[in-house]
């Protein structure tokens, strides 16, 4: 039987595309499949620094980092002496046989308070390394970052506090919600716009700047690793 011009014109392009249908894969496509299988196979990234850049300056520090910091004004918030705000000043020792007294020990708890008055906790601290000749041990960091948490853990090791109790007065300071009055008080000792947490800052009782893990390493947070940043900078 013959077929008419109309017919076999309909047949072929039936055929047609039967064929692109069924045809090979689009490489293109191939390629996108392989890349994605690739990166779910890839082993995981360690977690970075966190890093939070300061909020703009609403006034330029009156402190450099060879004088202490500026006192706490008026209308401060609750003294960081007060167990609500989450003091982190060093506690009050009984005096020594011989009338002077004994080194104050550091907090066995720790963490960072965004209610603390973090200006007057460091002016006590610096208060106290005048008359210890300790130094103070500043922490810059957030409740939220994980390794100002792994910190934490660290700081409660034995040896660790033996180390803190015997050369620092410690004292952290919450950064993490922005806070203009924080970031100043870090400005005071480090002005570099955005901070790699934790900033780590031993300060002597004269108000100088011995090191500052911003602008150089931060210690291994293991008790051994901590411990050797520690006896490092005592002196």
């Amino acid at each position: 039987m013959r077929r008419s011009p109309a017919l076999l014109i309909a047949l072929s392009v039936a055929t047609a595309a039967g064929l692109t249908a069924c045809g090979p894969a689009d490489p293109g496509t191939e390629a996108t499949s392989s890349a994605v299988a690739a990166a779910a196979e890839a082993p995981a990234l360690p977690e970075p620094i966190n890093i939070v850049t300061a909020p703009p300056e609403t006034a330029t520090p009156s402190a450099t980092p060879s004088s202490a910091p500026p006192a706490a004004p008026s209308s401060a918030r609750p003294s960081a002496s007060s167990p609500a705000a989450g003091a982190k000043a060093s506690a009050s020792a009984a005096p020594k046989a011989g009338g002077a007294a004994a080194p104050a020990a550091n907090p066995t708890s720790f963490g960072y308070s965004a209610t603390a008055d973090s200006p007057a906790a460091v002016a006590a601290a610096l208060k106290q390394a005048k008359a210890d000749g300790r130094n103070v041990l500043l922490d810059f960091g957030a409740s939220w970052c994980g390794n100002c948490k792994a910190l934490d853990k660290v700081l409660g090791d034995a040896k660790v506090q033996g180390a803190l109790n015997s050369s620092y007065h410690f004292v952290q300071i919450d950064i993490g919600d922005h806070s203009t009055t924080n970031f100043n008080l870090l400005r005071t000792y480090d002005s570099q716009g955005s901070y790699k947490m934790p900033v780590l800052i031993v300060v002597t009782p004269d108000g100088k700047v011995r090191t500052d893990t911003n602008t150089g390493a931060l210690p291994a947070l293991t008790a051994s690793g901590f411990t050797g940043f520690l006896k490092q900078w005592a002196a």
